[in-house]
């Protein structure tokens, strides 16, 4: 027993003192592994931190409510009655808790110069506390009275008492503010609150038509939506088809308050981009790994070689390296969990998100994983080549060059060429079902691999044969002959096509928020019209400011019914007028089919042609409201739109317009804001809604930005764990060549001339890395928009130079800082003391 405690107690001491003896390269170990672990811990989490970050802020507006029944936004149903609703006991036995409203948008005014729309809900005071958990007024409202949101009382500078008014058919009513209420679930933002019974006979000419002449007694079973908490124990698929079986019901909405597949639909068509560049650096993560493995054990077998001749055994030096790696490996794991969610926490802050995300286990079980297999794999294939070397070569300093013949690397670069060009340019493609871009990347990463490898071959037998007199000649040749040297190579040439592939995903993510704002040429719309359409248009036509106009109809988050695919909005109007209010590229064959009377046409974003394999003439089945139902359209065109969430049709040629117009769409000649409140001024009294487009954009312009800056602070933790594992093996690369410089000052080299010969070294170096580097981005870049299919989404994603200068410039910065330390390391060199400690 004492023996055994003894030999454990030399075994834990040779490693504790194997690992302090070169402090440095022991904590740059420790940060290269952390660098690694925090990446993939990062990229396996991405995907459930943004659906939980998107499921978060859903179920903080609904909390407890799952479905939503209401009228269609613009059609033409006003109203309903909840009579037959709440006399059905089948319905009521399904549901636990329901809100319902009354709701409009109405212009709030304080004076002249403070007015705003704002969304007003009209019901009983118990139905607002029911959505909103702050409201505590202890009585119901008089018909002059109002409760409001802290946002909207913020915006409006509105305090307590203060009085304020709306215009409504010619009359104007003033109200009292008697209650400011923090912002909660489903009342909040800019709303209003008034009583039902009391405040809302006031709007109802303005409302509706067939409301004007209504007895206000009459308006207790009358609402337009309906908020629905369906007991655990119902199917909500089910209970919204129940109640869509009764007659008054059968036109209405029905909205699921937090639809799975919606979420996964948003997450997927906003961030695809993203996930595929973590892809792609999951590969180089994991290359990184292996080679910082493969350089340390390759560094430690002079040790092994000693402990062997010494008459140790081979499987006590694979204990060494296995547990050595293991403590670095814990350590810097346990480290990156702990960074990792702390990133997280510093996103969810800058996203104003209330959300506590907690990194799940499976990702960190994933990483941990993958990780070790990794370290299993590399310690078996390197030992069972180290048990085949002998214990006096493995002493050997320096690495001979055991690489193929030159002919067989350039027979293997000429093969690669091949295999390249007829995957990319031949009708073999559809032979591999869209999986052909996978075949392609992997080409195109081992053709730059043997490129560099060739290149710099080629300097050593060519160039420099005619600069023999050179240090520099010698310094390169004298690193080629190490193991070590070609691993750099490949690892910075890997880390510089993946910083330019991240500054690419950051650039392209910029990119589509413009070109997604850039598809909206509108100014202005014109919504909630309500009577009197035609009128209107004319006399909005002849208003001064007015440039263009023209009558559309908007159906809102229309779905495919085989693919489940959501369209926000599906728009009908005049084909020769698309040009003059969206920025598009539909083919003049398309534009004329949506003129025809004979069936119903539709124009598709792209996305249904790559990723649904849809082409011209096929017909598609889409869900358009309560009143249409299901219609089959025939496929006109595509055309290119971000997110592709935008539609065209021909429904006004087929069914009546007056049925299907429900909008203006309005470009002003020069000043839309002045527009706007002339349009304002005349038509608010009818409670239509003039509706700045960049305004209504704006939030959803916002989440991107909001995203894409989020997921650039990922990105560049990603590229700062590049860096450091750049450094890491710089300096492995160092302690590997620090015999060879200490032979060349004992030579006679000083440190000036070792420095200007190391500084024109490392330009050919950066130079070579950074062509090849950018070649294979221009490469990979033309096959992302392939990618992205596999990732279940289509995105135009293209070329772009951009990447190549701003991630040149963060590459370049990158290795002067790497090689700047690498140089600086060269003065702490005695040349003597290295000598002696090598037995030279």
């Amino acid at each position: 027993m004492k023996k055994s405690l003894n030999r454990l107690n030399f075994f834990l001491r040779f490693i504790l003192k194997n690992i302090i003896s070169s402090p440095l390269k022991s904590i740059l170990m420790l940060i290269g592994f952390l660098g690694v672990f925090v990446s993939l811990i990062l990229a396996f989490s991405m995907r459930d931190f943004f659906t939980s970050y998107y499921y978060g802020k859903l179920e903080k507006t609904y909390e407890d409510y799952d479905l939503i029944m209401s009228i269609s936004p613009l059609g033409q149903t006003r109203f309903f009655s909840v009579s037959s609703f709440n006399s059905d006991e089948n319905i009521q036995d399904a549901i636990h808790k329901k809100a319902m409203f009354f709701e409009f948008d109405v212009l709030l005014q304080k004076n002249e110069d403070i007015k705003t729309h704002v969304h007003v809900k009209a019901s009983n005071l118990e139905m607002l506390k029911n959505i909103n958990e702050h409201v505590s007024y202890p009585s119901e409202l008089l018909d002059d009275e109002m409760i409001i949101t802290e946002s909207l009382a913020l915006s409006m500078d509105l305090k307590m008492n203060d009085q304020v008014y709306i215009d409504i058919s010619g009359e104007q009513k003033t109200f009292v503010v008697v209650d400011i209420v923090k912002d909660d679930m489903l009342f909040s933002g800019e709303q209003i609150f008034i009583d039902k019974s009391e405040g809302l006979p006031f709007f109802l000419s303005a409302l509706s038509p067939s409301l004007e002449s209504l007895n206000p007694a009459l308006l207790t079973n009358i609402y337009n939506r309906v908020y629905l908490d369906i007991k655990d124990s119902y199917d909500i698929d089910e209970v919204s088809l129940l109640i869509q079986s009764k007659e008054p019901y059968r036109l209405l909405t029905f909205e699921l308050t937090i639809d799975d597949e919606a979420i996964h639909q948003f997450i997927q068509r906003n961030i695809t981009a993203f996930f595929m560049i973590i892809s792609i650096s999951l590969f180089a993560i994991i290359f990184v790994l292996k080679t910082t493995l493969e350089v340390y054990f390759h560094e430690k077998k002079q040790l092994y070689a000693t402990i062997h001749i010494l008459g140790g055994k081979k499987r006590f030096s694979v204990a060494i390296v296995t547990i050595e790696m293991l403590i670095f490996f814990i350590l810097s794991f346990l480290i990156a969990v702990f960074l990792s969610q702390q990133i997280i926490y510093i996103g969810l802050n800058y996203l104003s998100s209330h959300l506590v995300y907690q990194i799940q286990q499976i990702h960190i079980i994933y990483a941990a994983s993958l990780a070790l297999i990794l370290l299993g794999v590399v310690v078996y294939f390197y030992f069972k080549k180290f048990y085949q070397t002998s214990e006096i070569r493995s002493l050997n300093q320096l690495d001979l060059d055991n690489d193929v013949s030159i002919s067989v690397k350039i027979g293997t670069l000429v093969l690669l060429i091949i295999i390249y060009l007829v995957l990319s340019f031949t009708n073999i493609r559809p032979l591999f079902k869209g999986y052909q871009v996978i075949f392609i990347l992997v080409v195109i990463i081992y053709l730059l691999i043997y490129a560099i490898d060739f290149i710099f071959y080629g300097i050593k037998k060519y160039w420099y044969q005619k600069h023999q007199e050179q240090t520099t000649y010698y310094h390169l040749k004298a690193m080629l002959t190490k193991r070590t040297f070609k691993q750099y190579l490949h690892l910075v040439l890997i880390a510089f096509l993946t910083i330019l592939l991240l500054v690419f995903a950051n650039t392209y993510m910029l990119d589509r928020k413009d070109a997604y704002q850039e598809t909206y040429q509108i100014d202005l719309m014109v919504i909630n019209i309500t009577k009197n359409y035609d009128d209107k248009y004319i006399d909005i036509k002849a208003m001064d400011e007015v440039k263009d106009i023209t009558k559309a109809g908007l159906f809102q988050q229309v779905r495919t019914i085989n693919e489940n695919q959501s369209i926000r909005e599906l728009i009908s109007m005049d084909p020769n007028d698309i040009s003059a209010y969206f920025k598009t590229n539909i083919e003049s064959e398309a534009l004329s089919a949506l003129n025809r009377v004979t069936k119903l046409y539709i124009v598709l974003p792209d996305r249904y042609m790559f990723l649904y394999d849809y082409k011209i003439g096929d017909t598609i089945e889409i869900y358009v409201d309560g009143k249409y139902k299901e219609q089959t359209f025939e496929i006109a065109g595509f055309f290119e739109k971000q997110l592709g969430d935008l539609a065209f049709t021909n429904m006004h040629h087929v069914y009546e317009s007056d049925e299907i117009f429900n909008i203006f769409l309005v470009n002003a000649k020069e000043n839309k804001v002045l527009l706007k409140d002339d349009l304002l001024d005349q038509y608010h009294q009818d409670l239509i809604q003039v509706i700045d487009v960049d305004e209504k954009l704006a939030p959803l312009i916002f989440e991107m930005i909001q995203v894409t800056n989020y997921i650039t602070f990922i990105l560049a933790m990603i590229i700062l764990c590049f860096v450091v594992a750049l450094m890491n093996h710089s300096v492995l690369l160092y302690h590997d060549m620090k015999e060879v410089y200490a032979r060349m000052i004992i030579l006679g080299l000083n440190h000036k001339q070792m420095r200007k010969s190391l500084i024109k070294l490392f330009i050919y170096i950066f130079l070579s890395l950074a062509i090849i580097s950018m070649i294979g981005y221009s490469l990979i870049s033309l096959e992302m928009a392939d990618l992205a299919i596999l990732f279940g989404e289509y995105e135009p994603i293209r070329f772009s130079i951009k990447p190549l200068w701003l991630g040149g410039l963060i590459i370049a910065i990158t290795f002067t800082l790497n090689q700047w330390f690498y140089i600086e390391k060269i003065k702490d060199i005695d040349a003597t003391k290295v000598l002696k400690l090598n037995q030279m």
